[in-house]
């Protein structure tokens, strides 16, 4: 993989002077989008001023003189459209600039990082995968969407990997509403042996991401297997494993894989979830954030910015190298 020296020249070489046109481009889409979404938000901002300032001096429509009551509706209507026609506007010319960026820069990143590497910014890992991962029950998902899909081969070693968003939906007395149950990079990894049985490594704390992520608590985690003990103590303070098999469960997790694991969660500096099924790994980060969606309101090829996509895209493709993938022992070529 190239040092972050190698990839600010690759940086300098494309996105600065050489690339002039690659950055107008960029920000006329950028400040056209900014400009119409802050009119329309302050278009709503107005009509709510508005209607705070009629009911704070009790206004009465009945007692309004005709002009006065004429210019406040259809003042209203004026901004109402002036609002729709600015957040349309605003709303395409942002959904320009991301794409343009998508296609112009996230690409030639992940291309740089790997040329075999394959980048589709409008879809995503399919539900049947990330339903094999299993660590939702099937009925709490009520919409599944995504973006950002990398896949390819590194070494001998096939991944796949997008961002997903997986809802559940809520219902209250007036509304429904979702929330997430998952919102993050999910990770589709081939794994150098074979076996049967399904194996999950998960954070081991009681925290709320580990119950939020799980929707299980601590009686129905059995739901994974069972429970997995290991002599590994930098491992265990970290991890917990359940297994459908524990002798699987340990000729998966060999030492130098679970040294891997550690070293690994600690490079990403956040969770991790692991399974282990059907001879591949599922891994599922969550994160809070967009993970490669520009901002409208931040200059765009900055190196900074450049670097957070260049080091989030190089942890990720990195597993592949981190957990030793490409060595294959054993049967599996």
């Amino acid at each position: 993989m190239h040092s972050i020296e190698e990839f600010y020249n690759f940086y300098q070489e494309n996105f600065t002077n050489s690339n002039a046109d690659l950055y107008q481009e960029l920000n006329k889409h950028r400040k056209k989008a900014f400009k119409f979404l802050t009119i329309g938000a302050l278009g709503i901002l107005l009509i709510i001023l508005t209607w705070v300032f009629i009911s704070i001096y009790e206004l009465d429509f009945d007692h309004l003189s005709g002009f006065l009551l004429t210019l406040i509706i259809f003042g209203n209507i004026l901004v109402v459209i002036g609002i729709f026609i600015s957040l349309s506007i605003g709303g395409s010319a942002a959904n320009e600039f991301k794409a343009i960026f998508k296609d112009r820069v996230i690409r030639r990143i992940i291309e740089y990082i790997d040329p075999s590497l394959r980048y589709y910014p409008k879809n995503f890992i399919g539900r049947s995968a990330f339903q094999i991962a299993n660590f939702f029950p099937s009925n709490l998902i009520d919409k599944y969407d995504g973006d950002d899909l990398v896949e390819g081969v590194i070494g001998k070693t096939k991944i796949k990997f997008s961002e997903l968003r997986v809802q559940e939906e809520r219902k209250s007395d007036k509304k429904t509403y979702y929330v997430d149950i998952f919102k993050g990079l999910f990770i589709v990894v081939d794994f150098n042996k074979n076996f049967q049985g399904r194996t999950y490594v998960m954070p081991d704390n009681n925290d709320k991401t580990y119950s939020k992520f799980l929707f299980f608590g601590e009686k129905q985690r059995t739901a994974f297997g069972e429970l997995v003990k290991l002599e590994n103590p930098e491992f265990e303070k970290i991890c917990a494993v359940f297994s459908t098999d524990q002798i699987e469960a340990r000729y998966i997790l060999s030492t130098s894989l679970m040294d891997r694991i550690v070293r690994f969660r600690q490079r990403i500096g956040r969770e991790a979830f692991f399974c282990f099924a059907n001879s591949q790994i599922y891994i599922a980060i969550p994160f809070k954030m967009n993970l490669f969606e520009p901002k409208i309101t931040q200059k765009t090829i900055e190196f900074q910015l450049l670097k957070n996509y260049y080091e989030i895209l190089l942890d990720t493709i990195g597993i592949v190298d981190e957990l030793n993938l490409n060595t294959r022992i054993w049967t599996k070529e």
